[in-house]
C-alpha cells in the first residue's frame, strides 16, 4: 500500500461522522429496540394468558373446595344438632326420674317416724 492510500485510510478511521451516519446509527439502534420490546411483549402476553388459564383453574378448585366444605360443615351442624336433641331428651327423662326419686323419697320420710 502506499503511502497516500494509507493517509486516505486512516482520514477516513478519524474523520467525524456525519449526520447522515449519526441518523443511520440511531435508525438501526432503534430498530433493534424496537424488536427486543416487541419480543419481549410478545412473551409478556403469552405468560399473562397462561396465568389468567392457571388463575381460572384456581377459582374454580376454590369454588369446588367451598362447597366440598360447606356441604360437610352442614352434615356436621345437622349430626351435633342431632345429638344435641338426644342429650336434651336424655336430660330430660333424668330430671323426671330425679324428681320421681325425689318424691318417693319425700314419702318415705313422711312415713318415718319421729326422732324419740
Amino acid at each position: 500500500m502506499r503511502l497516500s492510500e494509507l493517509w486516505e485510510e486512516w482520514k477516513g478511521a478519524m474523520r467525524m461522522p456525519t449526520q447522515e451516519d449519526r441518523l443511520t446509527t440511531l435508525e438501526q439502534r432503534t430498530s433493534a429496540y424496537i424488536e427486543e420490546v416487541n419480543e419481549n411483549l410478545a412473551t409478556t402476553i403469552g405468560l399473562v394468558h397462561i396465568l389468567a388459564g392457571d388463575v381460572k383453574k384456581v377459582h374454580q378448585r376454590l369454588g369446588n373446595m367451598q362447597e366440598n366444605l360447606q356441604e360437610t360443615l352442614s352434615i356436621h351442624v345437622d349430626a351435633t344438632n342431632a345429638h344435641f336433641d338426644h342429650l336434651q331428651k336424655h336430660a330430660d327423662k333424668t330430671d323426671k326420674d330425679l324428681a320421681e326419686i325425689k318424691t318417693a323419697l319425700a314419702q318415705i320420710l313422711e312415713r318415718l317416724p319421729e326422732k324419740p
